[in-house]
């Protein structure tokens, strides 16, 4: 996550996780797509119009994403991550893109840790683990 407006700092791909809930005021297509819930990144969504500027993080240049969505009751850590970062950014989805440019994705916890130290990010989840950049989100 990168706390400084959300400006494009890694090679993001337009990908997020976000609470099923969320699902119908992020989304154009909202529930009514076919498609809901997506646990597991398989479709592309247009993102609502009024969202695109508040998460460029995200979206894709032509305003759509690759939305991962979370069930609260399949994966209780993740949503109340997910709820925690929206009480204290108002942003209800996470970045979960984690590669640099001219790097593939990470792969396991120490490509996470890697890419953390070289890149612009303030805080990296690591399952029940939070590894924080300076004062970044305590």
């Amino acid at each position: 996550m990168n706390g400084h407006g959300w400006r494009r700092a890694l090679v993001t791909g337009g990908a997020g996780f976000v609470g099923s809930h969320m699902c119908g005021r992020l989304l154009e297509d909202g529930a009514e797509a076919g498609v809901l819930p997506s646990p597991y990144m398989l479709f592309v969504h247009d993102v609502a119009a009024s969202w695109r500027d508040r998460i460029p993080a995200v979206v894709h240049v032509d305003g759509t994403a690759h939305i991962q969505t979370v069930d609260e009751r399949r994966e209780p850590l993740v949503a109340r991550m997910l709820d925690a970062f929206e009480r204290r950014t108002g942003l209800p989805v996470v970045n979960t893109s984690l590669n640099t440019a001219g790097r593939p994705m990470v792969d396991t916890p120490r490509d996470a840790l890697e890419c953390f130290g070289s890149a612009p990010v303030d805080l990296l989840a690591i399952g029940p683990y939070a590894v924080r950049r300076g004062r970044a989100f305590t």
